[in-house]
């Protein structure tokens, strides 16, 4: 009887986790920051993946407005990371310096950084990502819109 339920709860979380990622829309405005579309894409699956407060993230969305603020940012050397805190939208940085590594590989660390603290936002209720390359910097940002003010 348990092992009918275990396969009952894999398969409803699989479709609602497919359902949710095929919401993730092509962001246009979002590629003029990068040229890859499929990093973003990575990003999305990967944060959908993580378990928030004991479940699995589905009921995020990924908001292309907020792909395109964080690209906004990454570009703009003197616009604070966190000036979006004012507008419950949480800010989460990657950062790391190493040449010559595919974007997909570096995205997989962006994510491993990011499980531990997307655990925590139970209150998310979107997201959106973008990332930038120079000079061998490979700069992650995804922000999080919050229902509720960060303490």
């Amino acid at each position: 009887m348990s092992y009918w339920y275990a396969v009952v709860v894999l398969i409803s979380t699989i479709i609602a986790l497919s359902e949710s990622l095929q919401v993730k829309p092509t962001c246009s405005l979002g590629y003029a920051f990068h040229h890859n579309p499929s990093v973003t894409t990575q990003l999305a699956v990967g944060i959908l993946s993580q378990p928030r407060g004991g479940r699995v993230s589905v009921s995020m969305k990924y908001l292309c407005g907020l792909e395109v603020i964080a690209g906004l940012i990454l570009k703009d050397p003197y616009k604070p990371v966190n000036s979006t805190v004012d507008l419950q939208i949480f800010p989460m940085l990657y950062e790391e310096d190493e040449e010559g590594i595919s974007a997909e590989d570096m995205t997989k660390r962006a994510i491993q950084y990011y499980a531990p603290h997307i655990a925590r936002l139970t209150s998310a209720t979107s997201f959106g990502c973008n990332y930038l390359v120079e000079h061998g910097r490979h700069k992650y940002l995804c922000l999080f819109k919050l229902n509720r003010p960060i303490p």
